[in-house]
């Protein structure tokens, strides 16, 4: 046979369901083992490492310019802190110019 009945065509579509069943299974497995491992994480201490990790690599991979972007959007960042609002609101206002550019 060829086509779309032919032997291998048909494997591959067995093979595609058996990999999207096993990844799906993989994935819940994984989320919730991630979900157990992330309450037992300080989350004060890992963004503190996460900041200065930032703030270490930016000017080693971008140079002065990276820092003045870093600087900028740390300051934006804050926004949502100091004005008692959602950060869903600063999302939509960092995702939208991306969208159109």
């Amino acid at each position: 046979m060829s086509g779309v009945a032919s032997e291998a065509f048909v494997m591959m579509l067995v093979a595609a369901a058996i990999g999207s069943m096993l990844g799906y299974a993989l994935t819940i497995q994984s989320g919730k083992f991630a979900s157990r491992l992330v309450t037992r994480v300080d989350q004060r201490m890992m963004n503190r490492i996460v900041i200065l990790f930032l703030v270490i690599i930016v000017p080693v991979t971008t140079g002065f310019w990276g820092v003045i972007i870093l600087a900028m959007a740390l300051m934006v960042g804050y926004i949502p802190v100091t004005c008692n609002m959602g950060k869903t609101v600063l999302c939509g206002c960092l995702i939208l110019p991306s969208l159109l550019t």
